[in-house]
């Protein structure tokens, strides 16, 4: 603050040097007075516009609301004004707004006698309107007639709300009387001239006592987009930041104003929240929720629905289930893009987006295993369904032998035909001394071989029959995965179409209630195109299965 204000001083001495008088004045000499921090500093000065950018043509200058002129200097931006004098004289016709040469013509245009102290470089005071007074007793006063004032420039009235709840003072009577007379005349005021004094209003320390005040008075009504979401804090307080009034004043509104969306930090970020605001009020979100909108965003949005009394702070409960998810990026697939990349030999597409998307649902709701074969081999099947070539013309969809041993030691067969020459036994027949020795000896090694000749087929019977067992387990898994995939593409139909009646209903203006009715018939649109879709037998090959059943 105090380097802000240094440099400010600087920029007076420039002024003055060149032949013009310069002060500062406003909400900075006030805050100086109380020993409160400020945001900007506004300069009053006898220099011209014109003037003032030939002087400053080193450095950034540009035209600001409400004839203002904003410099940037030294990493600083401070608002420049000059001297005014206003022109009752034609009482039909609007004010006449004048250049002045003297300070005490600008003071007396002047809204409240708080921010009409001027002071200069070296700190002295210019207070015509007793001030220092008002800001000693606490008090929001105006120069002049309040309803004069009020009706020269209607945003004065937004100003003195915001003033009780950055400072806590109190409006003198007949400020507030004449913001109650006068209150209409602010459905005039452009909202990007609200906004300042709004947001300034909301992040005060005493905004509950300002918001009273502001709906007492009755002027929350002609502040729309605002009035709602005002109305309803005033009646349930709750501290909100300034994103969640803005995002809770679209909900309210039910959409989001072009004007509204622009002083968003993040705009996709602020839709999102929207959207999910609007789609579900009772903040039952799936993980499919969770894992496209983000922790952060849930939560954000659920606070927007507890606010408006649509469901219960779940702010716990979301940050459990979004920790448990199997997958909270798409980087966290075992199977990516990049993956499907490499099978489609570079080739992209819509396709690319429709696969990934299919893929995270059915990993989030554990219907397919994030597993790198599992998922390459349902990348496959579904790209050959689109008929998008592969570098792979067939799959190996064997899965690993846990008997297979390594190179270095001996098999299992090697070890029975060592068992098998040892009980052969040749040497006996060699050594037979007659023939009946030989025959004997023979039997025993004829019945060796028969004893392991069916040893080896039982042996090979039962690893076929385990293979068999193998095969048909992967092909019903395989079977699994068409079927989940035909199930989620059909779901995907619907709700495209779903959408499109929808759409087409609200252009033709039959939603009366677009949020209750929209819900209502999509659930009963759902229902018809499943019982339609599942009676086709060769559609989609499911055998008219329904989700009823």
């Amino acid at each position: 603050m105090e380097d802000y204000l240094n440099k400010g001083k600087e920029i007076l001495k420039i002024l003055i040097s060149n032949g013009y008088e310069a002060y500062f004045i406003g909400d900075a000499v006030r805050s100086i007075i109380l020993n409160m921090s400020y945001e900007d500093i506004e300069i009053n000065t006898s220099a011209t516009p014109d003037a003032i950018k030939g002087i400053f043509e080193f450095t950034k200058v540009e035209e600001a609301d409400s004839g203002l002129i904003k410099l940037a200097y030294y990493g600083y931006d401070f608002y420049l004004s000059t001297f005014r004098i206003e022109d009752h004289k034609d009482k039909k016709g609007p004010m006449q707004i004048h250049y002045s040469k003297k300070l005490l013509d600008d003071l007396a245009c002047r809204d409240f006698t708080i921010r009409a102290i001027a002071m200069s470089h070296s700190g002295k005071l210019t207070d015509a309107y007793d001030g220092y007074e008002s800001i000693r007793k606490k008090m929001i006063k105006t120069i002049g007639k309040p309803k004069t004032r009020f009706a020269d420039d209607p945003l004065r009235m937004l100003r003195a709300f915001r003033l009780v709840s950055e400072l806590n003072f109190k409006m003198q009577a007949n400020v507030s009387s004449a913001i109650r007379s006068k209150a209409k005349l602010f459905a005039n005021v452009e909202m990007k001239r609200m906004i300042s004094e709004l947001r300034k209003m909301v992040q005060g320390k005493y905004y509950k006592k300002a918001l009273d005040l502001l709906v007492y008075s009755r002027l929350y009504k002609y502040m729309t987009p605002f009035d709602r979401v005002l109305k309803h804090q005033n009646r349930r307080f709750q501290t909100l930041t300034w994103e969640e009034f803005l995002l809770a004043a679209c909900v309210t509104q039910e959409t989001i104003p072009d004007n509204i969306l622009d002083l968003a930090e993040n705009k996709d970020r602020f839709q999102k929240s929207f959207h999910l605001t609007m789609g579900n009020p009772k903040s039952n979100y799936s993980s499919l929720d969770l894992f496209a909108n983000g922790e952060e965003i849930c939560i954000l949005a659920n606070k927007i629905n507890a606010f408006l009394k649509k469901t219960k702070r779940k702010t716990k409960k979301i940050i459990k289930a979004y920790k448990e998810l199997l997958i909270h990026h798409v980087d966290d697939l075992a199977f990516k893009g990049e993956d499907i990349l490499q099978l489609t030999k570079g080739e992209s597409g819509p396709f690319l987006i429709q696969i990934l998307d299919q893929v995270i649902a059915l990993v989030l709701a554990k219907e397919l295993e994030n597993d790198y074969d599992i998922i390459k081999v349902f990348v496959i099947n579904q790209l050959r369904e689109k008929q998008i070539n592969t570098v792979e013309d067939q799959i190996n969809y064997d899965y690993p032998v846990q008997d297979v041993v390594e190179k270095n030691k001996p098999t299992a067969m090697n070890v029975e035909l060592e068992t098998v020459e040892k009980n052969l036994e040749y040497q006996t027949l060699v050594d037979a001394k007659n023939e009946e020795e030989m025959k004997q000896s023979l039997h025993r090694q004829g019945q060796v071989l028969k004893d392991y000749t069916e040893h080896r087929l039982d042996m090979l019977e039962r690893r076929l029959n385990e293979q068999d067992q193998l095969l048909k387990e992967k092909d019903r898994r395989l079977a699994e995965m068409e079927r989940i995939n035909k199930e989620q593409q059909i779901k995907n139909d619907i709700e495209k179409m779903v959408d499109r009646n929808l759409e087409m209903l609200k252009e033709v203006n039959y939603l009366g209630n677009p949020q209750k009715d929209k819900m209502e018939l999509s659930k009963k649109l759902h229902q018809v195109y499943l019982d339609y879709i599942f009676g086709l037998d060769d559609k989609y090959g499911l055998g008219g299965k329904n989700e009823k059943d």
